[in-house]
């Protein structure tokens, strides 16, 4: 029987055992000491990780499916956010040195490279024959990247609806009573809590110029 997939689908699951591992161990040191950190690996890399170091194609197949997802809705995010705000905000952000800092930028950069290095290793020539000579049907790469870019594009859609209604505008107008007419005013979110008595409506807006950034968390009720 054919062997030379096993080292391949073994090297692929310890470096994503180690990345769910450290991923795993972020999360908990953030949870403890009230820090907020966006977990991502933790434990499909942990799982994923083992069934792959066992030599599962099976696995090797699921584990690439949700990769290039991941790496679709990733790729589309970066590509999509600077719509998300308007660009006056984000160089003032860079030019007042608010925007990502390098240890960010350094971790997306790494789970980028670790997705795209495992859609590529899981789907080798060694991968392949050994999944046909065990009559395995081979998953299309093409759902799940377009099922990712599918999933961020809609939610910038509707982030973008959100920001546009009455709601976004009541919001504006709060935090412009309080910081004055030469700053410009983003929404960048907003929360609706229905109530016995109405609507209590949330909203965090950043007012900027080119030397302040400020983020304003404004509140108020409707019926």
């Amino acid at each position: 029987m054919d062997t030379k997939h096993l080292p391949i689908l073994r090297h692929a699951g310890i470096v994503l055992l180690v990345a769910g591992l450290l991923d795993l161990a972020a999360l908990t040191y953030s949870f403890v000491q009230g820090l907020a950190y966006v977990s991502g690996l933790n434990l499909f890399g942990v799982v994923g990780g083992v069934f792959l170091m066992r030599g599962s194609l099976q696995a090797a197949l699921v584990v690439r499916w949700l990769a290039a997802f991941l790496l679709a809705v990733l790729l589309a995010t970066v590509l999509v956010f600077p719509f998300l705000q308007p660009f006056s905000l984000t160089f003032a952000q860079l030019r007042l040195g608010l925007g990502p800092g390098p240890f960010a930028l350094a971790l997306g950069a790494c789970a980028l490279a670790l997705l795209a290095w495992l859609v590529w290793q899981l789907g080798r020539e060694p991968v392949r024959a050994a999944r046909a000579t065990r009559t395995l049907r081979a998953w299309s790469m093409a759902p799940p990247a377009l099922m990712g870019v599918a999933l961020a594009v809609g939610l910038a859609v509707v982030v973008a609806a959100l920001r546009s209604g009455q709601a976004a505008a009541d919001a504006r107008m709060l935090a412009a009573q309080r910081v004055g007419s030469d700053y410009k005013l983003h929404v960048r979110s907003i929360r609706k809590l229905r109530g016995v008595g109405g609507t209590l409506i949330s909203a965090e807006v950043t007012a900027w110029t080119d030397s302040d950034i400020k983020n304003l968390p404004v509140q108020w009720q409707e019926p």
